[in-house]
């Protein structure tokens, strides 16, 4: 290698680092304030009683619950292969749309609970925390399965308030519609012990 050579290639090397440098240089001072707008992106909510959750750290303590409950045989744990194909309509909605996908996914856990609330004693109107609170008073499900469907409505609830396009992540979408297909795989179960439990022996 020549002389030339090895500055052409030196040269070459530090001129895009140069530049950016120097792009940066006069937006120095602003470049905090940047970092903190996309730290305030952070999908948050405040729930009655003054609570405010994030999705993000929220949706990781429901996974590894539900993940704790599956090794209990609380709750079957569900891998996204067995949700669908690339066809799924699903799918295609969380690209469009993460947090519509998620109003989505909960909707199957509503439905498990509404299509099976006449197992229930004394059921009145649409309150799917009184329905599952009904369930454990009958002794179908336990207090853990209680707390991970309020978990998991709080999280449908985030979404709901969020303002930002894609603040929530199509991963986390995913993930989310995981936690709602084994909540209400566990629901269903439960109507069905419940159901069981009332049959003439």
């Amino acid at each position: 290698m020549d002389l030339l050579t090895f500055i052409a290639s030196v040269t070459g090397s530090i001129a895009w680092p140069g530049l950016a440098l120097i792009l940066l240089f006069p937006i120095r001072n602003r470049i905090g304030d940047l970092i903190a707008s996309l730290a305030a992106r952070l999908v948050k909510a405040k729930l009655p009683g003054g609570t405010e959750l994030e999705f993000g750290p929220e949706l990781e303590k429901a996974v590894e619950k539900s993940e704790e409950l599956a090794i209990e045989g609380k709750l079957v744990a569900t891998e996204q292969s067995d949700l669908g194909t690339v066809e799924d309509p699903y799918l295609r909605l969380v690209q469009v749309s993460p947090e519509a996908a998620i109003l989505q996914s909960f909707k199957e856990v509503e439905a498990s609970i509404l299509e099976n609330k006449s197992e229930l004693p004394n059921v009145r109107g649409n309150n799917l925390l009184e329905f599952v609170r009904k369930l454990h008073s009958a002794g179908a499900i336990d207090a853990q399965l209680v707390e991970q469907f309020q978990s998991v409505r709080n999280l449908r609830n985030i979404a709901v308030h969020t303002r930002e396009p894609f603040a929530i992540t199509i991963g986390e979408a995913l993930e989310y519609r995981n936690l709602c297909h084994s909540l209400a795989a566990g629901f269903r179960l439960a109507f069905a012990k419940l159901a069981h439990g009332r049959e003439p022996r």
